[in-house]
């Protein structure tokens, strides 16, 4: 119901010590696409029209404006550097880590706020395990194409558990995304939290098949 996600927004605005006219929405499709905005993009997607499609990471460098990014299995990633006072948000599902979003989002920064990728901390949020992620052998084999030094067993983020199903791990594969785009492994956090084993705390698309909400993942500069 609008009036009880506005009422989120309210109590989410409220940490920031900020209003829902604050927040800008991503308009997600699985796209690698990433947006710059800025003060003036506040409110987009709350109260204003967004005047951008198939955006599913943000960046700023101004201060006040609130990042969003949403999901119920898919990773959303938080970016901070806190050098270039520049933060940054994405949507990662198996499509975004395919893609390699998270690389986009870290070359953008570098481009407009002269970001070091070394100087970036980010935070993988709660999202689907390795353990709970079963694809097909079509999309395990496509991923393992991009990544051809790793092999196919436990070790492995993309792991072959039956004749025609995989297993991938989201985490680490954009864990492995974020150190080739040069960030540090001790800037790397990942949450550890599987939206699927914990129904109770999160919306999970898998578990509830599709009856579900969103999570949202925020970040804010602030003076």
């Amino acid at each position: 119901e609008k009036e009880k996600v506005l009422e989120n927004f309210r109590i989410l605005g409220s940490l920031f010590e900020a209003k829902p006219e604050d927040f800008v929405l991503t308009q997600q499709t699985h796209s690698v696409n990433v947006r710059h905005v800025g003060r003036e993009d506040r409110g987009k997607g709350i109260f204003r029209e967004r005047d951008y499609t198939d955006v599913d990471a943000l960046m700023t460098d101004e201060e006040g404006v609130i990042l969003s990014a949403f999901s119920a299995d898919c990773v959303p990633i938080l970016f901070y550097d806190k050098g270039h006072r520049a933060i940054a948000s994405c949507h990662s599902g198996w499509r975004g880590t395919k893609g390699k979003i998270l690389r986009n989002v870290v070359e953008e920064m570098r481009k407009h706020f002269s970001s070091n990728p070394a100087d970036i901390l980010i935070a993988i949020g709660p999202s689907i395990s390795k353990e709970q992620y079963i694809v097909s052998e079509d999309l395990g084999l496509s991923f393992l194409e991009d990544y051809p030094d790793l092999g196919e067993d436990s070790s492995s983020p993309i792991q072959r558990i039956s004749k025609d199903k995989f297993q991938l791990d989201l985490w680490d594969l954009n864990r492995r995304i974020a150190l080739d785009s040069g960030i540090r492994e001790e800037h790397i956090s990942i949450s550890g939290y599987c939206t699927m084993e914990n129904p109770e705390l999160f919306f999970s698309h898998r578990y509830s098949q599709g009856r579900r909400g969103l999570q949202g993942a925020f970040i804010c500069l602030q003076d």
